[in-house]
């Protein structure tokens, strides 16, 4: 029912005579279409006399509606003064309908009269009515009413970031309708309000680029103050608008030239703050880059920035590449104190176990970095700087010293290192005894330093407990031999002719042969591949398989299945990183079948180059008898002749049935072997290929993970007299083991909560022991709207996100008294 019917029906309900004029005819249709019951609608065209005297003399009691197309006529010309001053005349054009509609008072019709195209539409009034509260001013009216033209909240920002989408894809539509129904007038004062925007012929385009200059001026003047910063910030993190302001930045980008400008800018301290564009990104890694090449920035300098450029829009694309070159200069300050002073195998096996694996870890972690972000030709130079150093300064000399050593022994393992072949006995067997059952994990080709990752991952898992261990592999280091040593087992025989495996005298060659041994225990056990094992039903097949045995082993695959391969070899880092999920996804797989107790580790590690190996990289195969396995890293076979590139074993000198005898090349180096891949190989015995992860993990009975808590660093004064206020945070732990990172959304706001300064979305992560490296310094930009509390308080405020929603909780706020810049009251 229309607001006229509505009306009309009052009116008769108090009085039956209603006079309608509607001088511009714009009402017809409305009174064509009323209806009611025991009225009369009449439509005068000349004939008030007769009228007249039908609602008087004729039908005294009756109602009428009377509809006049034209102008009411002055007093002495009115025909019905009389009666329109005993009834009602009808006020019912367009702009007394829109007062009424709305709520507006009389004293408002100018308003409505200066935008009557706007309120003729009905849809635009309804939107615009959802809106509008008793107490608006007519400013914010205007406010809504542009909101309702471009489908947007009624704050400015927002007016601004649907027109600037609209611009990014080069259409008009909105802003044709703003212009249409009179609000540009009022759209540019507001706009030069705030942002201090002036032009003779403003443009939508013209403001964007002057926003984007005060971001980062590159060189240029800015022309706009510190609300277009905010504004841009602001934008930037807007879930709806931040894909538009990248079409912007790329164009103005080039429209600027801002490559050219920061090609003039020496270092990036004027911009290391700044990401307006996306070529300050690109400037910042150049200079990392070519810093850390020239030996100018330290690991703490490149690690600053990387953790400055964390809050950029571009980070996320760039990541990758900040991480290659912080795991680069990482790599080579740990080659720079690289101390190999041990003095037996033994003592290099635990000195590899406890610091010198980290050496691989980081050049797994530039390597894995770098392939990913695909810019093969940016770090082209740190790329060849990182695999000459590793391998000549690490990889040799480590190997090189270890293989000293290893040619005075006659026997396998060495001294009292845990061995691999002991592993049932000394870490299954205890579990078991105590009327626990128990999960193992054989991860092939698991080596050391992607374990200890692994543990630092699980570690982070909420109610898991790891703890690390290592113990050496058997040799050769290969899968058949390794997967054989893990199995229950009084003596291991290699056969010659074949390299079968043989525990006890029975194979150990397939899943089956490995579940049948298992099987001979006294214990209930079984075997099984991962992916067999995720797929299981947790609450019937999985809860079986723990119900009905007391030992699962479980086979996980995925290294290995990628490195031994020609083609894959070079993804090796690729698969690390996935069997750390694969493998974390098993834990909680056996969580869900009531399993508690899980061992992990491996059957051989390996050693991996990405560089194309040169001729100096091989050695000769010694003659033998007999042959059965040719590998790049150890071949077996009946006997061996002596040779200077390799160190032959008998069975007996490792531990071993039989009468088999092996050859393993010395150091790091390969065999020559037609077709088989040269860059990822195991087999040999070097600490990268022996020393193995043994992870016991548990499972805890309630939550065992906490954040990292941070802090507000304060000096003497909480006195802000600035426009800009660069304040410290402090991460009190390293976010390790159990102590996860805390990710929050900062800013100032006022007593009531209105933010006054742009927000930034800070993750504290950091793992350094060292507490100046969990120290963050973040720059915060006050909007004009700050002013208001002049010689007032406000807050500080930390809040995170809770968890599941978009709604956040306030972790801490704290008080500053702000005092106003006196140049805040200047206008240029």
């Amino acid at each position: 029912m229309s607001s006229v019917t509505n009306s009309l029906n009052d009116l008769f309900r108090k009085t039956r005579l209603i006079f309608w004029y509607d001088p511009d005819k714009e009402m017809r249709a409305e009174f064509d279409a009323y209806e009611a019951e025991d009225l009369e609608k009449i439509e005068m065209d000349n004939n008030e006399f007769g009228l007249k005297y039908r609602m008087a003399r004729e039908a005294p009691k009756s109602r009428f509606l009377i509809y006049m197309p034209h102008p009411r006529p002055p007093h002495a010309q009115n025909w019905f003064l009389d009666l329109e001053l005993a009834h009602h005349v009808f006020q019912a054009d367009q702009t007394s309908l829109v007062l009424q509609d709305i709520g507006f008072q009389e004293e408002h019709r100018p308003f409505v009269e200066r935008y009557r195209d706007f309120f003729r539409n009905k849809e635009r009034k309804e939107r615009l009515k959802e809106r509008l509260h008793a107490e608006d001013s007519e400013r914010e009216w205007q406010l809504k009413m542009l909101a309702v033209l471009v489908r947007e909240e009624p704050i400015l920002e927002n007016i601004l970031w649907s027109l600037f989408a609209e611009i990014s894809e080069e259409r008009t539509e909105k802003w044709r309708a703003i212009e249409k129904y009179g609000l540009d007038e009022f759209f540019w004062k507001e706009v030069s309000r705030t942002y201090d925007y002036r032009a003779d012929q403003p443009t939508l385009t013209d403001l964007a680029l002057e926003i984007f200059i005060a971001a980062a001026p590159c060189g240029r003047t800015p022309k706009l103050g510190r609300e277009a910063r905010v504004m841009l910030s602001r934008w930037k993190d807007s879930q709806r608008y931040r894909k538009v302001f990248a079409v912007l930045s790329k164009r103005f980008e080039d429209d600027l030239n801002i490559s050219g400008a920061l090609n003039t800018i020496e270092g990036i301290a004027q911009i290391q703050d700044q990401d307006a564009f996306e070529a300050i990104e690109k400037k910042i890694i150049v200079e990392l880059r070519d810093g850390l090449l020239e030996g100018r920035l330290s690991v703490e300098s490149i690690r600053s920035t990387v953790d400055r450029r964390e809050g950029s829009y571009w980070f996320d694309r760039y990541q990758p590449i900040y991480s290659s070159i912080l795991a680069a200069a990482r790599l080579f300050e740990s080659l720079r104190t690289l101390d190999l002073s041990f003095s037996s195998a033994s003592q290099a096996i635990i000195q590899y176990a406890e610091s010198h694996y980290l050496i691989d870890q980081l050049y797994r972690d530039y390597l894995f970095n770098a392939r990913i972000s695909q810019q093969a030709t940016l770090l082209h130079a740190i790329s060849q700087e990182v695999e000459q150093r590793y391998t000549n300064e690490f990889l040799l000399r480590l190997n090189d010293r270890f293989q000293g050593y290893l040619d005075t022994e006659d026997r396998w393992p060495i001294g009292d290192s845990p061995r691999q072949r002991d592993f049932f006995e000394r870490q299954v067997l205890p579990v078991l005894n105590k009327g626990n059952k128990l999960f193992v994990i054989i991860s092939d080709a698991l080596r050391y330093e992607a374990g200890e990752a692994l543990h630092k991952r699980i570690q982070r898992e909420d109610r898991f407990r790891s703890s690390l261990g290592f113990q050496v592999s058997t040799l050769p280091s290969y899968t058949q031999l390794g997967m054989a040593a893990l199995l229950p087992h009084d003596k291991l025989e290699v056969v010659p002719s074949s390299g079968q495996v043989l525990a006890d005298g029975e194979s150990t060659q397939g899943l089956e042969a490995r579940k049948a041994i298992l099987g001979k225990s006294k214990y209930r056990a079984t075997a099984l591949k991962a992916d067999e094992f995720l797929r299981l039903n947790a609450k019937e097949e999985g809860r079986a398989l723990t119900r009905d045995h007391d030992l699962i082993y479980i086979f996980q695959n995925g290294i290995d299945q990628t490195g031994d391969k020609r083609e894959t070899e070079h993804e090796v880092f690729d698969a690390v990183e996935r069997e750390f999920k694969t493998v974390t996804d098993l834990l909680k797989k056996v969580s869900a079948v009531n399993g508690n107790n899980v061992l992990i580790t491996a059957d051989h590690g390996f050693l991996f180059r990405s560089a194309v190996l040169e001729e100096s990289d091989f050695t000769e195969r010694p003659a033998g008898n007999n042959v059965g396995i040719v590998n790049r890293r150890f071949l077996v076979g009946e006997s061996f002749q002596p040779a200077s590139g390799a160190k032959i074993f008998s069975a007996e000198q490792l531990g071993l049935a039989g009468e088999a005898h092996f050859a393993i090349p010395k150091s790091i180096n390969r065999f020559r072997v037609k077709g088989a891949g040269s860059r990822f190989v195991h087999g040999g015995a070097s600490l990268q290929e022996i020393v193995l992860p043994v992870l016991t993990v548990n499972k805890a009975r309630k939550t065992d993970t906490a954040q990292v808590e941070v802090d507000v660093i304060r000096g003497t004064s909480n006195l802000i007299t600035t426009s800009k206020a660069t304040i410290s945070f402090y991460q009190q732990a390293p976010a390790e083991d159990k102590q996860l990172g805390r990710t929050l959304q900062i800013g100032f706001c006022g007593d009531s909560g209105e933010a006054i300064s742009d927000q930034h979305t800070v993750t504290f992560d950091q793992t350094e022991s060292d507490p100046r490296a969990r120290e963050k310094k973040i720059s915060f930009t006050f909007r004009k709207s700050a002013d208001q509390f002049n010689n007032k308080e406000i807050y500080l405020r930390l809040e995170e996100r809770i968890r599941g929603s978009n709604q956040f909780r306030i972790y801490k706020e704290l008080a500053y008294r702000f005092r106003k810049p006196f140049e805040s009251d200047f206008e240029f």
